[in-house]
């Protein structure tokens, strides 16, 4: 593939309900993470993170990057495996349960008592 080919793939960032879990949980898999959680009401919301030295930009329901296919997928797993752990620890304190992280793909939320 060409140095400048941008690759697109589907994800439906707009449909996540929690957009301030996801941004945390972006910023503890890939660090910094550039945003617009500010703009205005109504307004496209956009996430940039950086892989490999490269941008990934997440918006609407695209994932754009220079990366190779491979890699930008291996980026969206990343993601989303990342928000779900956001979301287990979310349900877990709301609740007052405890959050039993197993291993990077693993973890349960178990009631206390």
């Amino acid at each position: 593939m060409p140095c400048n080919t941008i690759v697109v793939n589907k994800v439906a960032i707009d449909k996540v309900p929690d957009k301030d879990l996801l941004l945390k949980a972006l910023q503890k898999e890939f660090g910094y993470v550039d945003h617009n959680l500010g703009a205005a009401a109504g307004a496209e919301r956009w996430f940039k993170v950086e892989v490999k030295g490269r941008p990934v930009f997440l918006r609407g329901e695209r994932v754009e990057s220079s990366l190779p296919q491979a890699e930008l997928l291996d980026v969206v797993g990343r993601a989303k495996r990342a928000y779900s752990a956001q979301v287990m620890a979310a349900a877990a304190k709301r609740f007052g349960w405890a959050n039993e992280v197993q291993d990077a793909t693993h973890g349960r939320v178990v009631r206390r008592g």
